[in-house]
């Protein structure tokens, strides 16, 4: 086979797009697949759930005990710190988990993305013993000539207050 140099030329050079693989569902969520692709209002829960863990890098305290298996079963643990902040958190989201679940189109994460950006640190919870609940995320940004930092929360919508009430 020879080349050409007359023959004509396609109008375009051909490229492939680069396209993720298709998610497997029944491995990433394993016994539970049936109750997610079944119960759009579970699919829902377990998703906001996945967006606090995303953006704090630990599971949220007094969840049910199938909502925490479901969870474990989509994330794992990790060795380094994975909130967005870089500062906390020993599990991590799967990445099949993320896409899926449309994670970084939440809006919670969205916001607290925003937030890492310009300035503000994630932390854990209010203080020693206090619940860690799926719906909110606080933040605080300290200043070098004040005493006092910043504290703001992040909500599920993705609006913030002020403060940590």
């Amino acid at each position: 086979m020879t080349f050409d140099p007359r023959a004509p030329k396609p109008p375009f050079d051909f490229v492939p797009r680069k396209r993720s693989p298709p998610v497997d569902k029944p491995q990433l969520y394993g016994r539970f697949f049936g109750d997610l692709a079944d119960c759009q209002k579970l699919r829902d829960d377990i998703r906001d759930r996945a967006a606090y863990l995303h953006s704090v890098g630990h599971l949220p305290s007094h969840l049910r005990p199938r909502a925490n298996q479901i969870l474990i079963q989509i994330s794992e643990y990790f060795h380094r710190p994975t909130s967005l902040d870089g500062r906390l958190g020993d599990r991590r989201l799967k990445e099949d988990a993320i896409r899926d679940l449309k994670i970084n189109d939440h809006d919670m994460v969205q916001e607290v993305r925003e937030r890492v950006s310009q300035g503000y640190r994630i932390q854990r919870s209010r203080g020693l013993g206090t619940r860690c609940g799926f719906s909110k995320i606080f933040m605080f940004k300290n200043y070098p000539n004040q005493m006092m930092a910043e504290k703001i929360t992040v909500t599920l919508s993705g609006a913030v207050k002020r403060g940590w009430d």
